[in-house]
């Protein structure tokens, strides 16, 4: 009897509730300044570890029960067997989705809070970069909770630039991947790539350009080189001339973005890019995304 009850406590909506409670004033301390990010990580992992403790011994139990029962009768054995498989389905599903709730909150607010230090403690703008992280991500069917992460870490790195043109070029970013089929990991390396050039005060030189963007989104070199010309004035230019210009240290991004945006916005009105929206992972990505939002809201 004393057993049962256990097993009624552990299995019962109230453990799960728990779990719920202590995540929201985890969250909630650290929204309010309360701990550092240092010490969110290991309170979080802490009630990880107590979740997994709490599953592995109800499974210890389902075993010592399933030996008491041993040879009572076959009816009544199987019976006791397929309530605690219930039981035990529950309790994982329960646990796992608490999991999976727990993991994309951390990444939510590891994003969220990144870009409001950035932001000066201005929450006004933060929200209004994670609403336009959501709305291009269901648009051109990104991973959300990779482009959140994404975003965070491109702001960090294009301090130099206004909050517009680093959205812009994020977005066309995005897009030009689109059009030429890039995977997440694709993009994250273009990112990269983008990344290292601002850090360099915007000079773009050829590693970036032909090492690593070009491998992650094709044809980059080709619209780097476009974009180049247009910034000088001309409709096109060599490829030695671009060359050139590259190793003199005149190819500089932040006179290229206007062009480069318009240049991988293009790429939309590509029967490449409507062909790839019309495919059913786009939907299933959207689900996802949905999926992902529900899952910190419970």
């Amino acid at each position: 009897i004393t057993t049962m009850s256990g097993m009624k406590n552990m299995f019962s909506t109230a453990t799960l509730n728990k779990y719920r409670a202590s995540l929201q004033r985890l969250n909630a301390q650290y929204a309010s300044g309360g701990m550092s990010v240092s010490m969110y990580n290991q309170k979080l992992a802490a009630l990880r570890n107590e979740m997994r403790a709490t599953e592995a011994s109800a499974r210890r139990m389902s075993a010592t029960i399933k030996g008491a029962f041993k040879g009572a009768g076959a009816k009544l054995s199987a019976g006791v067997d397929r309530a605690f498989h219930a039981s035990m389905v529950g309790i994982a599903a329960a646990g796992e989705l608490t999991k999976v709730a727990m993991d994309n909150s951390a990444n939510r607010n590891s994003a969220y809070y990144g870009l409001m230090a950035m932001n000066g403690d201005n929450k006004a703008a933060t929200d209004d970069q994670m609403n336009f992280i959501r709305n291009i991500s269901n648009a051109h069917g990104m991973d959300q909770r990779t482009a959140e992460t994404g975003y965070m870490q491109w702001a960090a790195s294009t301090k130099t630039m206004t909050e517009n043109d680093r959205r812009a070029l994020f977005e066309a970013m995005a897009i030009k991947g689109r059009s030429t089929g890039a995977t997440g990991e694709q993009l994250q390396r273009a990112q990269v790539a983008l990344s290292q050039m601002a850090n360099k005060g915007g000079q773009v030189m050829s590693e970036e350009l032909k090492g690593q963007l070009s491998e992650a989104l094709a044809g980059s070199q080709a619209d780097f080189q476009e974009a180049y010309a247009k910034s000088i004035g001309k409709t096109s230019v060599s490829m030695e001339e671009f060359n050139k210009a590259m190793k003199d240290g005149n190819v500089n991004l932040m006179k290229l973005l206007p062009h480069l945006v318009e240049i991988w916005n293009s790429t939309k009105n590509t029967r490449a890019y409507a062909e790839a929206m019309k495919q059913p992972e786009m939907a299933m990505q959207r689900l996802k995304n949905a999926a992902y939002d529900a899952s910190i809201a419970m």
